[in-house]
C-alpha cells in the first residue's frame, strides 16, 4: 500500500481539512467587538463558578489586552479541537455502528458530518460570541471524556498502563468540565449510554465489565453537582435556580418543548438565527401541549432505538442528554439560547446525515454518487451561511438590528441597540429605541436611567 493512501495519512488530511473549513467560516470575526456579556477589561471575572473559563479570559488579557483577536483565536481553536474530538469519535465508533460500510466510506461518513458541524451557521452563537466560551468548553471536556473511556475499553487487556492512562483522562476530563459548565454532569450517562450501546450488550453488561470507572464518573459528577450546582439551584441568584420570581419551575418545563423542537428546526434549516430570543414562558395549554405531545413522541422513538442498541437511538440520546441541564426543570432566566444547541447539534446531523446515505444507498449506481455531491453542497452552503452570520456580529449595533428586526417583542434588544447607537452618536436613534423598549416593557429601570 502507498504512504499517500494509508489510513493514518488520510486521517491527517481529514483534520487539516478540518481545520482549514473552520479557519474559512470564522476569518472574518477577530475584530469582532465585545458583545452583552462578553469578559471586557475592567470587568470583573469570577473563579468561583467557571474558574477554567476565567483563567482563559485572565490569559486573553495578558495576551492582547483590550484587542479581542486573541480571545476569539481561543475560541476557534478550542472549536477546532472539539471538531477533531468529533472525528475521532465517529472513525472509532462507526466500525461498530456500520459494520457494512466500507472503511473509505466511513471515512467519508465521517468526515462529511464533522465537517457540517463545524461550518454549521448555529455555531457561532459559541464561537463568536466570546461568553460562550464555557459552553465549547464544555463540550470540549465532554468529547474528551467520551473519547478516553473509549480507548480505555479497547483491547483484550484493560488493566495495561496505557489503558488505565486512558481512564485517568477520562475522568480528568470530567474533572475540567466541572470547572466549565454544568453540561459536563450529564458525562457519566453519556458514556454508559455509549458503552450500552456500541461496547457491551446492554447497560447491565457494560456495568459488569467496566463498573469501577463507570462508578468513578458516577462519583466524581455527583460530588461537584453537591458542592456546585446545587448551592446555585437553591440559592438567590438572579438568572439559574428554583427561586426566580419570572416563574416556575413547571412554567420552565413547559417551555422547553417548544424551544427544542424550534431548536431542532434551526438545526435543519438556520434561518433566522437570533442572538437573544427572550423566549416567552409557555402559560396556556395551547402554548405548550401540542409541542410536548410532539417531543414525546421523540423521546419514545430515541427510547426505542436505544433498547435496540442503534446507532441512531444514541444519537439523539446523545443530543438529548446534553440539552438536559438548560432545557428541563432547571429554571434559567432565559428560556432560549442558540449557544446551547453547540455539540446536540452533532447527534441530530449525523441521523440526518445517515438517513440520506440510507435512502441514497437503495438507487445504486447513482444513489451514491448524487449523496457525495449533495454532501459536498450541504456543507458548502453551510459554511457560507455560516461567513454570512459573522458579519452581523461585525458592531454592537448592526448584531443587535438583527435582533430587534426578528424579535421585535424583546425589549431587552431594543436596549441594547440604543447603547450601540448612542456610541455611535446617533442620539435620535437612540432615543427611540429606548422609548419603543419602554412601550414593551413601562418599567425597564436601565432604559429609563438610559433615556
Amino acid at each position: 500500500m502507498s504512504v499517500a493512501r494509508s489510513p493514518a495519512v488520510r486521517a491527517t488530511g481529514a483534520r487539516a481539512l478540518v481545520a482549514l473549513a473552520a479557519a474559512l467560516c470564522y476569518a472574518g470575526t477577530f475584530r469582532v467587538p465585545f458583545l452583552l456579556d462578553d469578559p471586557a477589561p475592567g470587568d470583573a471575572l469570577d473563579f468561583r463558578t467557571r474558574p477554567l473559563v476565567a483563567a482563559s479570559f485572565a490569559l486573553n488579557r495578558w495576551w492582547s489586552g483590550a484587542e479581542t483577536w486573541s480571545y476569539h483565536l481561543v475560541n476557534l481553536g478550542l472549536h477546532v479541537a472539539c471538531a477533531w474530538l468529533l472525528l475521532a469519535l465517529l472513525a472509532r465508533t462507526l466500525p461498530r455502528a456500520a459494520p457494512e460500510l466500507a472503511p473509505r466510506a466511513r471515512e467519508r461518513f465521517a468526515l462529511v458530518a464533522t465537517l457540517a458541524w463545524t461550518c454549521h451557521p448555529l455555531q457561532t452563537a459559541a464561537v463568536t460570541y466570546l461568553s460562550q466560551r464555557a459552553e465549547i468548553l464544555g463540550s470540549l471536556s465532554l468529547l474528551a471524556c467520551l473519547y478516553a473511556f473509549l480507548r480505555a475499553s479497547e483491547g483484550p487487556r484493560r488493566r495495561t498502563w496505557p489503558a488505565l492512562s486512558w481512564a485517568a483522562l477520562s475522568v480528568t476530563a470530567l474533572v475540567l468540565g466541572l470547572c466549565t459548565k454544568q453540561i459536563a454532569l450529564v458525562a457519566p450517562a453519556l458514556v454508559l449510554a455509549y458503552d450500552a450501546t456500541f461496547l457491551a450488550p446492554g447497560p447491565r453488561a457494560a456495568l459488569r465489565a467496566r463498573g469501577g470507572l463507570h462508578a468513578l464518573l458516577g462519583a466524581t459528577a455527583l460530588l461537584a453537582f453537591a458542592v456546585t450546582t446545587a448551592p446555585l439551584l437553591f440559592g438567590t441568584r438572579l438568572t439559574v435556580g428554583f427561586r426566580l420570581p419570572e416563574f416556575t419551575a413547571l412554567e420552565y418545563a413547559r417551555t422547553q418543548p417548544g424551544v427544542i423542537l424550534h431548536y431542532l428546526r434551526l438545526a435543519l434549516w438556520p434561518h433566522p438565527l437570533v442572538f437573544d430570543h427572550e423566549w416567552p414562558i409557555a402559560r396556556t395549554p395551547g402554548e405548550w401541549l401540542p409541542q410536548t405531545l410532539a417531543l414525546a413522541a421523540l423521546l419514545g422513538l430515541t427510547v426505542w432505538l436505544l433498547r435496540r442498541r442503534a446507532w441512531a437511538g444514541f444519537a439523539l440520546a446523545s443530543s438529548f442528554l446534553v440539552l438536559a441541564p438548560t432545557s428541563s426543570l432547571v429554571p434559567i432566566r432565559d428560556a432560549a439560547f442558540e449557544h446551547r444547541v453547540y455539540l446536540p447539534l452533532a447527534g441530530w446531523l449525523v441521523v440526518l446525515l445517515g438517513a440520506g446515505r440510507g435512502l441514497a444507498a437503495r438507487w445504486p449506481p447513482h444513489g451514491p454518487r448524487l449523496a457525495g455531491l449533495a454532501a459536498a453542497g450541504l456543507v458548502l452552503a453551510l459554511g457560507l451561511a455560516t461567513v454570512r452570520r459573522n458579519r452581523d456580529y461585525r458592531s454592537v449595533t448592526a448584531l443587535w438590528q438583527t435582533v430587534v428586526a426578528r424579535a421585535p417583542h424583546n425589549e431587552r434588544a431594543h436596549y441594547h441597540l440604543a447603547t450601540g447607537l448612542a456610541a455611535e452618536g446617533r442620539e435620535t436613534e437612540a432615543v427611540a429605541a429606548l422609548e419603543q423598549a419602554l412601550v414593551l416593557d413601562p418599567a425597564y429601570p436601565q432604559a429609563l436611567n438610559r433615556l
